[in-house]
Formats: C-alpha cells, sequence, structure tokens
C-alpha cells in the first residue's frame, strides 16, 4: 500500500541550524558553532526582535552558507527507499523567493524523491498551515522538528513524527506525535505500515 509522506525540510532533510550558524559566526561574530544551541529561534538567544531575526534569515537565504548547505546522512539513504513504494511530499515553511533555490538542492541530493514541493511562506507571514497542506493532499503522515507544526498537524488527524532536536525535547506534543531519534527508526516505524 502506497502512503502519502509529507516530509518537512529544513532539520529534517537539511541540516539548516550547521549553515545557518556557520554564516551568523561570520557576519555577526558569534560563537554559535561551538556551542549547539538548544533554542532554534535565535531571537530568544541574542535578544533581538523578530524583524531583526527575519533580516538575518533573509541575508542567510543570500549567503554561500545557503547554497551549501548540506543533508543528513541518514535522510538520503532512507528518503530514497520509502519514495520507490510511497507519495512524499515535501512541505516547508520556507519562503517563496527560495523555490528555485529549493527545488535544485532537492534535485542535487534528492531526484525524483518528492511528488510535488510546496512552500508555505509560514516563517515570513504566509497563512497557510502545514495541516492544511497534508489534509488537502491526502498525507496520512508528516515528518518534523518543531513541535507547534507536529502538534498541528496532529490536532489534524496527520500522524506525525517528530524528530528530537534540542528545542523540540521539553515541548509538550499531542497524542498523536510520536517522538522518533532518525531517520532509521522513522523508516522501521513506516515499514511496518506497508
Amino acid at each position: 500500500m502506497n502512503l502519502n509522506i509529507g516530509v518537512d525540510m529544513d532539520q529534517v532533510l537539511a541540516d539548516f541550524s550547521a549553515a545557518f550558524d556557520m554564516f551568523h559566526d561570520t557576519e555577526y561574530g558569534t560563537d554559535l558553532v561551538s556551542n549547539p544551541r538548544p533554542e532554534f529561534y535565535i531571537r530568544n538567544i541574542f535578544n533581538i526582535t523578530e524583524e531583526e531575526e527575519i533580516k538575518r534569515v533573509r541575508k542567510f537565504y543570500d549567503s554561500k552558507y545557503f547554497i551549501e548547505m548540506k543533508p543528513f546522512p541518514d535522510s538520503i539513504r532512507n528518503v530514497k527507499k520509502l519514495a520507490k513504494n510511497n507519495n512524499l511530499y515535501l512541505i516547508t515553511s520556507r519562503p517563496y523567493f527560495v523555490k528555485s533555490e529549493t527545488e535544485d538542492w532537492l534535485n542535487r541530493y534528492y531526484p525524483s524523491c518528492f511528488k510535488e514541493i510546496i512552500l508555505t511562506n509560514h516563517y515570513f507571514g504566509g497563512k497557510q498551515k502545514k495541516s492544511e497542506v497534508c489534509l488537502a493532499h491526502n498525507i496520512s503522515f508528516m515528518i518534523e522538528d518543531m513541535a507547534h507544526y507536529a502538534n498541528d498537524c496532529a490536532e489534524n488527524g496527520i500522524k506525525t513524527y517528530l524528530l528530537k532536536r534540542p528545542w523540540n525535547i521539553r515541548e509538550k506534543i499531542h497524542s498523536n506525535v510520536i517522538r522518533v531519534k532518525d531517520w532509521d527508526e522513522i523508516s522501521s516505524l513506516l515499514k511496518t505500515l506497508n
């Protein structure tokens, strides 16, 4: 049985934090690379405004660090395996203005793995929720790293695998969210359903 599976991008497929932290250390003289952050949003680390954070993220999107971002190694093997017998949908809160770069990156590391690539622009003010995308595409499973997105999907009947990351460990999660340590665990859980 083919499953429709939604997959987030940053911190699920792409090591966004490693690339962003290198960029931020170079641009702003910080030391994020040496001191792994327990918080995803830098505004909470450096006590800056949301507007300033968005400005820095926008500058990152225009940098070589964004283009050269690396994938999580275990995700490549597992996504390619899952794509053979399932319909994978990339669902990311990335902004619309990086759609071309996002597609190029996915084609480089995950060629022909995704049936559709959907950017919700949520971080930059878009209103479409990931749960709405999942429901519109009849997606029954979502793979995510942010607890608030995972909980939203779960509250709408979508079983969600939440990859353990420092910023979601203490977050309360819905009963329909399953914490997982890595892509191998996700692959094993989904294999039992096929």
